[in-house]
């Protein structure tokens, strides 16, 4: 059991996802948080975790909200209503504080005596109090959609081999105007520009996934080694019922999108906005082979999980030779193989399910003493 006290939360702030069921809030949106295909349970357990009122009873200080959720506020509410009095009583009692940082940021979190939880960042950056995390992050579909998702789930099967294997990419990777492409033309030249004029070594892998998107796209498209369905949108917001300046419809787009996962072999898995990438778990939630263009990317458990017996990983430095590192994959395995390595990836993200992952990683944080910082 995992003891936590939150204080008094915000009133017009959300709660963090896990508080809904911890506190006895269950929502159905909430219930199928990230993990759109949790099987026949439909909820996740956070039963091993409890909020006590007395903060000498408790193993951590949760912040209850997102911390950038509180940024987006005003400061006066954000900072001195809550945050501050919260990390004075945490100080004085000499506990750790749980900080959420879900957002597609690098952005430090200054927080004294603090674990970060995140899934944008880099590498290079990474501070040794933050832990990667998925993206978790709350599906915006209806009841009908989640039903379909979770239709799915209940159906996947696992892909033979064939002699050529098959790669997808479903998502945003085009351009709604000729606007938006020359500001992408741009933002890609001001990137190359920091790396020669300033030495800027990092400036190619912080540009946004579009470009990685594009990039992985050109060099696999017309292969005579792989099929490649590839099926781009003009913005982020398909399922919203946009696809650039057009609209389309939400449901048909989620669909597509589901489909043209459960129909290949290989997803392909470039980061988004944030260094990280949803795309990449959701393939491993259907059980197939997530295609990893590496800028510099963490990846969750990587301590406890074989991540390169179920994933190809290319390095972005290498990406001319992602058709070939997708083939030197697939022609390694029989068919009998082919089969366990969708079955592991299954079980990895089982693995990093929210309760899941909770449910190891805090037990690991107690063992650390107060006063721990990056």
């Amino acid at each position: 059991m995992v003891t936590l006290y939150i204080g008094t939360p915000l009133k017009d702030v959300p709660l963090l996802f896990i508080l809904d069921d911890v506190a006895g809030n269950t929502k159905e949106a909430r219930q199928n948080l990230w993990n759109f295909f949790q099987g026949s349970s439909r909820r996740m357990d956070f039963g091993f975790m409890r909020i006590v009122d007395d903060p000498n009873q408790a193993d951590f200080f949760l912040l209850p909200h997102i911390y950038f959720s509180l940024k987006k506020i005003k400061v006066i509410r954000g900072t001195k209503e809550y945050l501050a009095p919260l990390l004075r009583l945490a100080e004085a009692s000499k506990k750790n504080i749980l900080v959420f940082a879900l957002a597609d940021t690098d952005e430090y979190v200054d927080i004294p005596h603090a674990f970060v939880f995140r899934y944008g960042q880099y590498g290079y950056r990474k501070r040794d109090n933050e832990i990667i995390i998925p993206p978790y992050t709350e599906p915006a579909l209806s009841p009908r959609l989640m039903e379909y998702r979770r239709n799915v789930w209940k159906g996947i099967a696992l892909r033979n081999k064939e002699e050529k294997p098959t790669v997808s990419f479903c998502g945003w990777a085009d351009f709604p105007n000729i606007y938006r492409f020359l500001t992408y033309i741009v933002r890609v030249g001001l990137a190359y520009a920091r790396i020669y004029a300033f030495g800027d070594t990092h400036a190619i892998v912080r540009l946004h996934g579009i470009y990685w998107r594009r990039r992985a796209m050109h060099v696999l498209r017309g292969s005579h080694l792989l099929n490649t369905v590839f099926i781009l949108r003009r913005s982020y917001s398909a399922q919203k019922g946009r696809d650039g300046e057009n609209s389309i419809s939400g449901e048909a787009a989620e669909k597509e999108y589901i489909e043209s996962i459960l129909h290949s072999d290989f997803v392909l898995a470039p980061r988004g906005n944030a260094n990280a990438s949803i795309r990449f778990f959701e393939a491993l939630s259907l059980g197939r082979i997530p295609v990893l263009i590496d800028t510099d990317c963490i990846l969750p458990f990587a301590d406890k999980i074989k991540y390169e017996d179920f994933v190809v990983v290319v390095p972005y430095t290498d990406i001319k030779n992602a058709e070939k590192r997708i083939r030197v994959f697939y022609d390694t395995l029989s068919n009998e193989e082919f089969h366990r390595r969708q079955t592991m990836a299954r079980e990895a993200f089982e693995m990093l399910r929210p309760d899941s992952f909770l449910r190891v990683v805090l037990p690991e944080l107690k063992g650390k003493k107060y006063g721990y910082s990056a």
